[in-house]
């Protein structure tokens, strides 16, 4: 159990440098929100925006993630696949040591617009998508931490999880790196729980 700590501690304040550069850290923002990752380089990460906001606790998200991967994080457990508290209001580390899905992950649930957090919205073309992307009021996103398993893995759980998690009235899909919006529906949420492929190949 200490040496569980120890390692969460050590994971959480590398991220707070990675994810937070100094004089943006979340506790200044509004909502406390994150501001997503650094985009030097691509990210493993899509976002859901939608306009409901679920707040999901340490014991709802476990249930949630149990009905994705039955027995899997329930009853909570220290090693192998586990979910604890992140470093902000909304945001939680997730451990998965699934066939196929695998790795640690950082979900963040913001009550607040995704525009105002990242430029995505500048790379739509269209308009009207862009204006209603913009009026979507929160955001739900899953990244990536290191890369102890594979891109397809990573985004494998990632897509599975969001298609579980996104509100009923998601409308976009972004990934924050690439800058690439989507339209989120029936089509689009089965398709990220089946763990298809939903990024076209660059």
């Amino acid at each position: 159990m200490g040496n569980r700590k120890s390692l969460v501690s050590s994971i959480l304040g590398v991220l707070g440098a990675v994810f937070w550069p100094m004089g943006s850290h979340p506790g200044q923002a509004r909502h406390s929100a994150p501001s997503p990752p650094q985009q030097d380089r691509e990210t493993v990460s899509l976002v859901v925006l939608a306009s409901t906001y679920v707040d999901y606790t340490l014991d709802s998200l476990r249930a949630k993630l149990d009905e994705i991967y039955p027995g899997q994080f329930l009853p909570p457990r220290e090693k192998a696949n586990f979910v604890i508290d992140g470093p902000t209001p909304g945001g939680f580390l997730i451990q998965a040591n699934l066939p196929g899905a695998a790795g640690m992950f950082l979900l963040h649930n913001v009550p607040g617009p995704y525009w105002e957090y990242s430029g995505f919205a500048k790379a739509i073309v269209d308009p009207a998508i862009r204006k209603k992307a913009m009026a979507q009021c929160c955001w739900l996103s899953v990244d990536r931490i290191g890369k102890h398993a594979s891109e397809e893995d990573g985004y494998r759980f990632i897509g599975q999880v969001l298609a579980n998690l996104a509100p009923s009235d998601a409308a976009f899909l972004v990934h924050p790196s690439k800058l690439i919006t989507i339209v989120f529906d029936d089509e689009l949420r089965g398709r990220l729980a089946r763990g298809d492929p939903i990024l076209p190949n660059p």
